[in-house]
Parts: C-alpha cells; structure tokens; sequence
C-alpha cells in the first residue's frame, strides 16, 4: 500500500504524464514555465523525504516523477529544454540555508535524472553536458573529503551520490560519437575519475560491488573516448601505478580495469604492452593469490587478443 506521499506523487504525475502526452510542442512552449516550476518542486521528494520514508518508497516516487520528465523531455526541443534543464541543475547545486554545505539529495537526484535524460538521449544528451560537467568532476575530486561539501552526513548517501555521477558520466560517454572530451575536459576528469579505484571509504564488500558495477565501466569507457593516444596513455599508466598500491584490493581493482579497457579496445590497446610488463612481472609474484590469479587472467586475455604468448617479454 502506497504511503500518503507517494499517493500524492502518483497522482500528481498521472495527471502530468496526461496531459502532456496529449499536448503537442506549441502547446507546451506556453506551459514550459509552470511545467519547470512544477518539475522542480517533485523532483525535491528524495530532499524532503529521506528522514520520514525507507530508500524503497523514495526510489518509487522518483521513478514516477521521471517517468512523467520522459514525456516532457521527448516531447521539447533544444530551445524549450535547455532552461529547464539549467533550472534543475541550478536546484540542485544551490547551498542549504545560506552555507556553503551542498544538499546531497538533490544532487543524487539530479544526477540520477541526468544518467536517465543522457540514456534517452544518447548523443544528443552531449550539448547539454557543459551544463554540469564541471561541476561533476569537481564534486568527485572532493568526494574524498565529503563532510566538507556536505557536513555531517550518511556515508551511503555520499556513496550514492558518488555513483551516480559515475553513472551519468558513464552514459554521457558511452553516447558520444562527437568526440565530447577535448583537453580541458580529459583533464578536469582524469585524475578525480582514476582516484576513485584507491577511495576505500566503505568496507571491502561494498567496494568490491561499486567497483564492478560503477567505478570499472566509468574508467574504461573514459579511455575508449579518449581520441588523443596521449591521453589514453596517461590513463593506463595512471592504473599501471595504481596495481603498486599497499591495499591489495586496490591493486585487484586496477587489474579489473586494465582488464576491461583490453576489453572494449581489442587490439589498439597493444600500443601499452611494453610498459605494462613490467608491471605484470611484479603482479605474477604477488603475495595475494587474487591479485596474482587476475594478473594471469589479464595475460591470457592479451595473448589471445596478440595471438601470441608474451611470456618472451618478461
């Protein structure tokens, strides 16, 4: 049974979803303020909620308010949806109560919406991506120092908001055919993105997960879209260092993601197996048995790839 506030939700984006399906673009472009009035103020649910409802009810109620957003955000064009956009992007970034502390909920919101809005998209999604783009790579690099940006707060939200800029970068990414990441922005994302692999403020468990499920995809599909051989090779060294870490779980991690960007580049990333040698030299004598045992699977991996052993290398 649904609470009061989800019935209210549900009602509510019904009525939206009616009406707006029913509504052609000119109709609509008389609407757009008080639809971006309206759009703010129930994207606000998770904020105003999180203490009072369960993760399962908030997580319902969102999906019913972007789920009302889709049919707006199909139905507009850039003109009409660029400010609506900047208008949540600015609801979501603006200080609680005049201090310099973000809310973690409208940023999770946000940028849950954003993951949803580049999927719907898919390269489209990239003119609007300046929007934001900044602002995420920022917010990851002091993710590492989150009671800064947001005071006292639950890890799992600073974990959850974490991943979702993940995620949505991960979508913005996995879209582009337009070559999106020019310097700047290879830049201002690549050592915040590549940090996350040794950001072990969760337990051993947890980590393991949200590296499978969000850190590993992100890094690899940076590296795919990194049109400038220079770049892409910073981005493997940067992991290459990384499988010299102290935590052996981070050095797991870095191999998982060498594993995954071999994956998705097939041949192209050969141009990286001299320096990587040495690397899975020191790795096949590792004094954890995981770590040794996915460095064996990477070789194998390569080998297949070259078509020849690269035992002749070591």
């Amino acid at each position: 049974m649904l609470s009061k506030q989800l019935r209210g939700v549900e009602t509510v984006t019904q009525l939206l979803t009616t009406m707006l399906s029913n509504s052609n673009q000119d109709e609509l472009k008389h609407h757009y303020l008080k639809l971006t009035q309206i759009f703010v103020t129930l994207l606000d649910f998770r904020n105003l909620h999180h203490d009072s409802m369960i993760d399962e009810d908030i997580m319902k109620g969102e999906h019913m308010v972007f789920d009302a957003f889709s049919v707006l955000l199909m139905k507009s064009s850039e003109i009409l949806f660029r400010p609506l956009y900047f208008a949540i992007y600015d609801w979501s970034v603006t200080n609680e109560n005049g201090t310099n502390q973000l809310q973690i909920h409208r940023l999770i919101t946000f940028y849950r919406l954003s993951a949803l809005i580049s999927n719907k998209l898919g390269s489209l999604f990239a003119i609007f991506a300046n929007i934001f783009y900044k602002h995420a790579c920022k917010l990851l690099s002091e993710l590492n120092e989150p009671t800064v940006i947001f005071g006292e707060v639950n890890f799992e939200h600073v974990v959850s908001v974490n991943d979702h800029i993940i995620d949505c970068i991960t979508a913005l990414l996995k879209h582009d055919n337009n070559r999106y990441l020019e310097k700047s922005k290879f830049e201002a994302l690549h050592q915040p993105l590549v940090a996350h692999l040794s950001n072990k403020y969760d337990d051993i468990d947890v980590y393991r997960e949200r590296m499978e499920a969000h850190i590993i995809p992100c890094i690899a599909q940076f590296s795919v879209s990194c049109y400038d051989d220079s770049w892409r090779r910073q981005v493997v060294q940067s992991i290459l260092e990384l499988t010299k870490n102290k935590v052996w779980i981070v050095r797991l991690s870095a191999l998982k993601t060498l594993s995954k960007i071999h994956q998705l580049l097939g041949e192209e990333f050969m141009v990286f197996l001299a320096e990587s040698i040495p690397y899975f030299a020191e790795l096949l004598e590792d004094e954890n048995g995981e770590v040794e045992n996915m460095c064996k699977t990477v070789i194998v991996e390569i080998e297949k790839t070259l078509g020849e052993p690269i035992n002749k290398y070591f």
